[in-house]
């Protein structure tokens, strides 16, 4: 048995990098570790090895599903559909029949302050990104949870419906 419950936190970091800090932060009182990765080395063949075994220690994973696609690995493979990392970390949890809990949010503005140097995704990669967006396409895991306003909302939420279920069942 592992010494301590892990919870893999995905989301994009331009978007929801101060709320995966935030639930990060209520994962650790609570006793269990959260894997909350800043970034990743930008090659494709490196970074999916690396996310199949975080997520493979994983026990549980949030995801924080917004309107960024967010960066994504180079040198993709010819005939590789494109994806971002949050998205790859969604369908890598998936193929490893990890539970998933997805928070989707329903407003646009409900993310970090952009910042000064930071341009608007290209209309492709805004297009992929509602594509995988639970609701927008059957596939996609069923919601837990609406993104609140707030990283404290966003923190209590998960706990709730993440931490406590992971720990205790």
């Amino acid at each position: 048995m592992k010494p301590r419950t892990t919870i893999f936190l995905s989301g994009v970091s331009h978007e929801f990098g101060s709320f995966r800090d935030a639930v990060e932060v209520e994962i650790q009182k609570k006793g269990c570790f959260a894997d909350n990765q800043p970034g990743f080395a930008p090659d494709y063949r490196t970074v999916e090895e690396m996310l199949r075994q975080r997520l493979r220690d994983a026990d549980a994973v949030v995801c924080l599903v917004g309107f960024r696609f967010g960066a994504e690995p180079s040198q993709r493979p010819a005939g590789a559909r494109r994806r971002s990392y949050t998205q790859m970390e969604f369908d890598i949890a998936r193929a490893l029949q990890k539970p998933v809990y997805v928070f989707i949010s329903s407003d646009a503005s409900v993310r970090d302050t952009p910042k000064p140097d930071e341009k608007p995704e290209a209309v492709d990669a805004y297009e992929l990104q509602l594509a995988h967006r639970p609701g927008r396409n059957p596939s996609r895991a069923v919601p837990c949870g609406r993104l609140l306003s707030t990283n404290r909302q966003v923190s209590d939420s998960v706990c709730h419906q993440v931490i406590h279920p992971c720990i205790y069942n």
